[in-house]
């Protein structure tokens, strides 16, 4: 799972509650997948310093979300996989963090990434899930717009 999704989990907007709902399926298993408590790390930098959200609360969501027990938490990277990851991220010319997650879902066998980042798409043997519908993406990219914007 891409750290746009843990993002939006985190704060008020317009995917959260969707975001907490699918979050929640994934941690309960009821939805298979990777979620790499690296993620977290991104998702509080982009929230905190991007969109300006209040470090203490953006740590006790990520603090609460981590206390969960799930098996869908993966805790390490290791030299092969971020070696993968430098890989992908050269092949592919995305990000070096969408990279580790092309090398995370290959060593899982998972044929799925959930992203809201297109890029993904660029991935011949991988297949970009978007959890939310089109609206709700769009009424969210109209929010991050808005409040950068400082409207």
């Amino acid at each position: 799972m891409d750290v746009s999704i843990v993002l939006v989990s985190l704060f008020e907007n317009p995917l959260r509650g969707s975001a907490v709902d699918f979050l929640g399926d994934v941690l309960s298993g009821r939805v298979p997948a990777a979620v790499p408590t690296s993620a977290f790390l991104g998702a509080y930098h982009i929230a905190t310093r991007y969109l300006k959200c209040p470090r203490d609360l953006i740590a006790a969501e990520v603090k609460e979300t981590l206390s969960l027990a799930s098996p869908a938490f993966v805790e390490d990277l290791s030299i092969e996989a971020v070696k993968e990851a430098v890989d992908a991220a050269m092949a592919y010319n995305i990000e070096s963090w969408d990279g580790y997650l092309v090398a995370l879902a290959r060593s899982l066998n998972s044929p799925v990434i959930y992203s809201l980042d297109r890029d993904f798409k660029k991935i011949p043997d991988l297949s970009l899930v978007v959890p939310f519908s089109e609206e709700e993406v769009e009424e969210y990219h109209g929010w991050i717009e808005r409040l950068l914007k400082g409207n």
